[in-house]
């Protein structure tokens, strides 16, 4: 637990991956995930600052001492850094975790509890942002001039080229590979150093990408792949790994990348597909019945390492009663997704607990969307 002085640093990467160039239901409306609703639930008022930004807020609460970000996309458009690189292509993932890494630098002081929070894309974004960190500490203040935001990302640019360079071989693939002639410009090693900042917690929701993530360009059917990924092992700087995992996606592209167990990782199995459990469906017609479960369970694990919620955090998105018979999703069977392959998830054995929502689901008649056919759940 952190002294009454130290903060609780929170950051929260969002970016659904609901294929190419469309909302998660297909009502041309955005819809709020897991990500997004837990950022809301935690105390506090947003930074007016943030409130001009398109895309990325900030929150701090100065009873509980929680700072929290939330982003999706590649955030500030002021930066022109973030504006060259953010465009390019393949780069708006280590656009995510460089911003999160200069979050974290600015405003880190030893002792403070860090919590990196994410689904989908932003799930990927974590960890990725959880093994930087694990390599190579947070930017130095005394080295760079945190104050200076310019500054700042292009020390973390570079700390985290020298930082992929080291790994090469891991099979991660991303934009600054590309284009390493870019890199000429950072040079110096200017981070705090390997294991000098510990994670309390890394919890997230369904991460995919275990075989790349794809990138469909404008609905077309042509399919690239960047972001081999390959932290399956969680490092011993993260004191917790939390993973709520979809028991019910098919989609090939969607392949779940577990972590090895060990002592401080719980992962869970929840019955429904890719945002039945990340979230990001309709919350007025009960679509977010199964992802509502998998946010609370979420919210309860991360309250019991000592992160603050406000008190009236789940009525406003409706968590009770939980509904385990609400309805689940097939995206498999809409769009491109029908063109390209899907299968049933198999998983290792030992590897994950079940929740006792998908248990009591067994069995019982459930309605499958888009389709609106009702199934026995197995």
């Amino acid at each position: 637990m952190k002294g009454d002085q130290m903060k609780t640093l929170i950051f929260c990467a969002d970016g659904t991956w609901n294929g190419p160039n469309g909302d998660t239901d297909g009502d041309n409306l955005p819809d709020a995930t897991n990500v997004f609703k837990l950022f809301c639930c935690l105390p506090g008022n947003n930074a007016d600052a943030s409130l001009r930004l398109q895309n990325e807020q900030e929150r701090f609460d100065a009873n509980t001492r929680t700072l929290a970000k939330y982003l999706h996309g590649v955030g500030d458009s002021n930066n022109p850094l973030v504006k060259a690189l953010g465009g390019a292509f393949g780069s708006g993932i280590t656009a995510r975790i460089i911003r999160g890494y200069t979050f974290l630098s600015r405003n880190y002081n030893k002792g403070d509890e860090i919590v990196l929070v994410g689904f989908s894309r932003g799930a990927y974004t974590v960890r990725a942002l959880a093994g930087f960190i694990a390599a190579c500490g947070l930017l130095d203040a005394t080295k760079v001039d945190l104050s200076d935001k310019m500054e700042a990302y292009v020390a973390a640019v570079g700390a985290w080229h020298q930082y992929r360079k080291q790994a090469k071989g891991d099979g991660i693939k991303d934009i600054f590979d590309w284009f390493p002639s870019i890199f000429t410009l950072f040079q110096g090693v200017k981070t705090t150093g390997k294991g000098s900042v510990p994670i309390e917690a890394v919890a997230v929701w369904d991460t995919v990408g275990a075989h790349g993530i794809p990138l469909y360009i404008q609905d077309k059917d042509k399919r690239y792949n960047y972001f081999q990924f390959a932290d399956c092992k969680l490092s011993p700087t993260v004191k917790h790994g939390i993973h709520a995992v979809a028991a019910d996606e098919e989609r090939t592209d969607f392949s779940p990348t577990l972590w090895e167990p060990r002592d401080g990782i719980t992962q869970m199995l929840f019955a429904g597909a890719h945002a039945d459990v990340g979230g990001g469906y309709n919350t007025t017609n009960l679509e977010s019945d199964l992802s509502n479960i998998a946010l609370e369970w979420m919210l309860n694990e991360l309250a019991g390492l000592g992160v603050a919620f406000a008190p009236a955090c789940r009525q406003i998105w409706g968590l009770h009663p939980a509904n385990p018979l609400g309805p689940s999703h097939q995206p498999w069977t809409e769009g491109i997704w029908q063109k390209l392959g899907h299968s049933r998830r198999v998983f290792p054995p030992g590897v994950l607990l079940e929740a006792p929502s998908r248990v009591q689901r067994k069995g019982k008649t459930v309605v499958l969307l888009p389709s609106g056919t009702s199934a026995i759940y197995t």
